[in-house]
């Protein structure tokens, strides 16, 4: 559990005051951003995004499946936008899935409705 120091410097790196990660662990962050997450999943997109150097996206991509997977998308669109040098194949290949996946759970609740 990240204590309340922790929580509080993770949102001060999130507003700007400092822009630079160099020598912070990923794991701290990690840990740390469980608690933006769930609170204000916006700001803890924008902290992933915007973190001089950025975290390695399938670092992010993982803690975001095992906390919030509906922001998994939405990350992924942003990263590449944002940050085109961490751009992969396995990067698009995780945002069309991840599409994919949409889709069919769409299509799935769209027959599921109809049946009524």
């Amino acid at each position: 559990m990240c204590c309340y120091t922790c929580k509080a410097s993770v949102t001060h790196i999130l507003f700007g005051c400092t822009q630079s990660l160099e020598g912070v662990e990923h794991s701290l962050v990690m840990d740390c951003s469980t608690w933006i997450l769930k609170n204000n999943p916006e700001d803890a997109l924008k902290l992933f995004i915007t973190l001089d150097p950025p975290l390695p996206p399938a670092l992010v991509l993982s803690h975001l499946k095992e906390n919030e997977p509906h922001l998994q998308m939405s990350y992924l669109e942003q990263v590449m936008q944002h940050h085109p040098e961490l751009n992969s194949l396995d990067l698009q290949n995780e945002l069309v899935l991840t599409h994919l996946f949409l889709y069919m759970f769409f299509i799935c609740w769209l027959f599921d409705s109809q049946e009524v």
